[in-house]
């Protein structure tokens, strides 16, 4: 697994009622910064078994070991809020890290 490294850009999206799209690169990480902890998932039986999640604190850390479609993911914030993610992985996927506002 490619660690995500030092990056000078970030990508910052919106959390609100429509999934955030992520685009993962097979083999690679990419990192999720949010505005809160993560206290949850709320359905694991949602992330594929292609996908590692890691979370501390209030920041994500997604790796694909190999590709797949789209797979639905929600985050609970420790205040109750729900991140919701529509994530899948590619050999052409991106790697800069995404901060949720």
């Amino acid at each position: 697994m490619v660690p995500s490294g030092v990056w000078n850009d970030v990508k910052t999206v919106r959390s609100g009622t429509k999934p955030i799209l992520v685009h993962l690169r097979v083999l690679h990480e990419r990192r999720i910064t949010l505005p809160e902890p993560i206290a949850s998932i709320e359905d694991e039986t949602s992330i594929p078994e292609e996908l590692l999640v890691l979370f501390r604190g209030n920041e994500v850390s997604l790796s694909a070991l190999t590709h797949f479609d789209f797979a639905d993911c929600i985050f609970i914030g420790e205040s109750g809020r729900r991140f919701i993610f529509a994530i899948r992985a590619s050999y052409h996927g991106k790697r800069e890290p995404i901060v949720v506002e």
